[in-house]
């Protein structure tokens, strides 16, 4: 399994925060099509090579030989079966290939998102939540994971453009 880089001092290109306001574009793709854009953009982080696929961007133990007979499938499976997954996957492969670290308040976000899911997910064992509830759950989950995929797009951009690159305002 990799590991996260120690030396990792560049900051994103995108503040979380500000992704729906500095590549709307982006964000807003994102949030139509989750899995589409995380499969797209492993496909981009990974150069096309899908001999280096592994699955979740290697942070689950998964056995390259389950992987190597069809990576485009596999990517697929995980992209619309597991997208946070794939998101988080990506996140870390672009962290670890540019050396960036999130911000603290990123850092937050990411911790308070997962302790809400999981919490979330033990209420709704003892107690029938109402549909609106799920649905502004959800609308929540969307517009987060839209954050961090344009966040991610938008550095691969920034990134292969030689940083130079125009934001989508």
């Amino acid at each position: 399994m990799p590991r996260k880089r120690e030396d990792a001092a560049e900051t994103w290109d995108v503040h979380l925060c500000g992704t729906c306001f500095e590549v709307p574009g982006l964000w807003c793709v994102a949030l139509l099509c989750p899995p589409c854009v995380a499969f797209s953009q492993r496909r981009e982080i990974l150069d096309g090579d899908m001999d280096r696929y592994e699955c979740c961007g290697g942070m689950c133990p998964v056995p390259r030989t389950c992987t190597k007979p069809c990576p485009d499938l596999c990517l697929c499976l995980e992209s619309f079966c597991c997208c946070w997954c794939a998101i988080s996957g990506n996140r870390f492969l672009i962290q670890n290939q540019y050396g960036l670290q999130n911000t603290k308040c990123e850092d937050c976000m990411i911790c308070c998102a997962c302790v809400f899911s999981c919490l979330y997910c033990i209420f709704r064992l003892f107690v029938d939540v109402p549909d609106i509830v799920d649905y502004t759950v959800d609308c929540l989950y969307l517009m987060l994971s839209a954050c961090f995929q344009s966040q991610q797009q938008q550095e691969l951009r920034y990134r292969k453009k030689g940083k130079s690159v125009q934001k989508d305002r």
